[in-house]
């Protein structure tokens, strides 16, 4: 019975931090999880800094970096090859010993369902120049002329000098991939390749198949270890607990003391079923079954904070920055003025890409950050390009009070995804 429960301490607080993660970023959802995002950001870890520094004198803290910059920023495939051979080992170990106990039908659909995520894997690592999220010098002009620039988050004319030409609006460059990406949501580790438009919808692909591969071994694993683990419970009921006697006992069940027996009862009787299920299926079932019931909330949480961005008409890296203008905007420094001719006077207030831009959005506003929170002045040549010479500029109190040109509903947002 300590095997599980040790399991369960060890992976739940995983869980935490990485659903804390994925959504206290996110500028729609602002608690709980923007409360445990930056409890996790600050609070915790200033704790293990404390800790680290009482029993290690700050070892730790001095190699993770070094750490987290091999594993993070080195293109190395370490995390994926990882990644990869948790997928064959756990399919190794589990699909032989559930094989003779399952019906047809399971037999199909888990047959279906275990080489998807290897598939996407593959579509998703795919690089090069010939890769669609890759922006060279023959597809520059293809790239450039498919978002408008928003003058909030991108802005025409910022060079790359990795690249030699201007980065196109909703791009970023790459240091692991050296290249600028169109489309930029993020570098993933656990594919070893930049995500932007063109392998992102694989990715999500990625997501969900996982998902659901893992939910399936988890359905498996519970049909065919239930009736085994209930035949053990009927011819050896002596050596199972009996929680029975103690709960209908109404002198340990009265009041609040009667609450906390039957919690601790219900507890023992869970932790008697998962240590006799690791009895009969072993290494093979119970605990890939396990692993996977308790790894499974993660790329399904990954998936759904996904769709949040693309309900929100973000990426990754959109809602980084987005995430950073709230922070500007909570301390006053941000200011918002209107377009030159509302956006629709394109000598004036439109980038040259803009007017061939097929996007049927144009940005409104100009939003622009401020060291001392006064209104801007001696604004640069380019911004008055934009905005005009006589502006009235007003301070953002909200997020709410600028537009997201990238947003055009859930189904346009979602095409633009998926083509």
């Amino acid at each position: 019975m300590g095997t599980p429960f040790t399991m369960l301490i060890v992976v739940c607080p995983i869980i935490f931090f990485t659903f804390a993660t994925f959504f206290g970023r996110l500028p729609q959802i602002c608690t709980p999880t923007s409360f445990l995002f930056r409890s996790k950001g600050i609070n915790i870890v200033e704790l293990l800094n404390r800790l680290d520094r009482r029993f290690t004198k700050g070892r730790i803290a001095q190699s993770a970096p070094r750490l987290t910059r091999y594993l993070v920023y080195k293109e190395y495939p370490i995390v994926l090859i990882f990644f990869v051979s948790v997928l064959i080992g756990g399919s190794i170990l589990f699909v032989p010993a559930i094989w003779p106990l399952i019906p047809w039908y399971h037999k199909i659909v888990i047959s279906l369902l275990l080489p998807l995520p290897h598939i996407f894997i593959h579509l998703c690592n795919k690089s090069g120049p010939d890769a669609p999220h890759i922006i060279t010098i023959s597809s520059y002009t293809k790239n450039v002329s498919r978002y408008p620039y928003d003058y909030k988050l991108f802005h025409p004319n910022i060079y790359c000098k990795t690249c030699q030409f201007p980065k196109p609006a909703r791009s970023k460059h790459c240091s692991l991939c050296r290249a600028c990406v169109a489309r930029a949501d993020h570098h993933c580790i656990w594919v070893n390749n930049c995500l932007g438009r063109g392998n992102y919808k694989y990715f999500l692909a990625l997501l969900l198949s996982t998902a659901a591969l893992l939910a399936y071994v988890v359905l498996l694993a519970y049909l065919t270890l239930k009736p085994q683990v209930k035949d053990h419970y009927l011819q050896y009921p002596a050596w199972h607990a009996e929680p029975s006697m103690l709960l209908f006992n109404s002198q340990l069940n009265s009041g609040r003391d009667g609450w906390a027996n039957r919690t601790l009862m219900q507890i023992d009787g869970w932790l008697d079923t998962i240590a006799t299920a690791l009895l009969i299926g072993g290494f093979a079932r119970c605990s890939v079954g396990l692993l996977a019931l308790l790894t499974a909330p993660l790329p399904a949480g990954l998936f759904a904070y996904h769709t949040c961005l693309i309900w929100a008409g973000m990426t990754t890296n959109e809602s980084a920055k987005w995430n950073a203008w709230r922070e500007e905007i909570v301390g006053g420094l941000a200011y918002v003025a209107p377009i030159a001719g509302n956006g629709e006077n394109s000598q004036s207030s439109q980038h040259q890409w803009d007017e061939k831009s097929a996007w049927p959005k144009r940005s409104r506003q100009f939003l622009v950050l401020t060291s001392d929170g006064l209104p801007p002045r001696n604004l640069q040549p380019e911004i008055k390009a934009v905005v005009g010479e006589h502006v009235d500029w007003r301070r953002c109190r909200s997020l709410k009070e600028v537009d997201n040109i990238y947003n055009l509903g859930v189904w346009q947002n979602l095409t633009d995804v998926l083509l």
